[in-house]
């Protein structure tokens, strides 16, 4: 399916609404949905993207909430390593396109484009038809890429690159921008570095960045209430009642509840989601 969006439509997605400049009208492709844009993560970086960088994309999106729809601008390098990656985890992706829906895609891109379509996940431009791109309209795409997330990731990104540009504009706009450490001796280093020394959040693992989306949602689970909070699993009381004991590991719940850890991974994404737990260097808190 496809469409336009005009900004005062239902649809229209209200986080989008909050930047400077929203675009009045959004042609779209794909699957469109309210939820898509509820729990979206926006992923930039290098298109010069090195071994390392395709790692971290790969460790990161492999603990990312089910819910997560991760947002980024379709290009070579680390954007389109990202679709490419939200596509394996099974998770929605929205590409936003630096010119028409229609314009003309090398090879590899109409692969990428398909492939987003099939899946259920959104194409979206400002640009109408075949409008091609200018040098401005990569930047300007920048900021629906960054006013559609809740959180801004920075993969690698050179000190003066659209990258940068994103998150100082995500940064403006009071999104939380996180960056990943990098090789001190790399170019696509030094950006993340320069970031991470002024505001940016230090991440890891896709556990830090479901902590940073989700941490206004805030329960109080003390240990005489957990009989009262509706979850639908044995299982997941009996790991805040384990944790309510004491802080662990999901290798030391596993251990503690015999339960397998692929069992307990599961669980505990599901518990940081709902904001009965939280996670802090590999080690579950629970929320008091």
């Amino acid at each position: 399916m496809n469409g336009a969006l005009e900004i005062d439509d239902d649809l229209y997605p209200a986080i989008l609404k909050t930047i400077p400049d929203p675009p009045k009208i959004l042609y779209w492709r794909g699957s469109l949905s309210k939820n898509i844009f509820d729990n979206c993560l926006s992923v930039v970086g290098s298109r010069k993207i090195t071994a390392y960088g395709e790692r971290v994309v790969e460790k990161i999106f492999f603990d990312l909430l089910p819910n997560t729809t991760v947002v980024s601008g379709f290009m070579y390098g680390v954007d389109s390593k990202a679709h490419v990656q939200a596509l394996r985890r099974g998770l929605k992706t929205i590409a936003v396109l630096p010119f028409g829906l229609n314009y003309c895609f090398t090879p590899e891109q109409k692969t990428l484009h398909d492939e987003i379509i099939a899946s259920g996940g959104l194409i979206i431009s400002e640009y109408i038809n075949s409008s091609g791109p200018k040098t401005w309209t990569f930047l300007k795409r920048n900021r629906i890429v960054a006013g559609l997330g809740r959180v801004l990731l920075v993969i690698e990104a050179l000190e003066r690159s659209g990258s940068m540009y994103t998150a100082e504009y995500a940064h403006k706009i009071e999104r939380e921008v996180c960056a990943v450490p990098g090789n001190i001796f790399c170019d696509t280093s030094k950006g993340c570095t320069q970031l991470l020394k002024t505001y940016a959040n230090i991440v890891s693992s896709g556990l830090d960045i479901n902590n940073i989306m989700h941490k206004d949602k805030i329960q109080l689970p003390f240990e005489e209430n957990i009989e009262k909070i509706n979850l639908k699993e044995g299982k997941e009381k009996n790991i805040l009642r384990a944790l309510s004991i004491s802080p662990k590991t999901i290798h030391e719940m596993s251990d503690t509840l015999s339960i397998p850890i692929k069992i307990i991974r599961n669980i505990v994404m599901l518990l940081s989601l709902e904001g009965y737990i939280y996670e802090k260097e590999g080690v579950y808190h629970i929320r008091t």
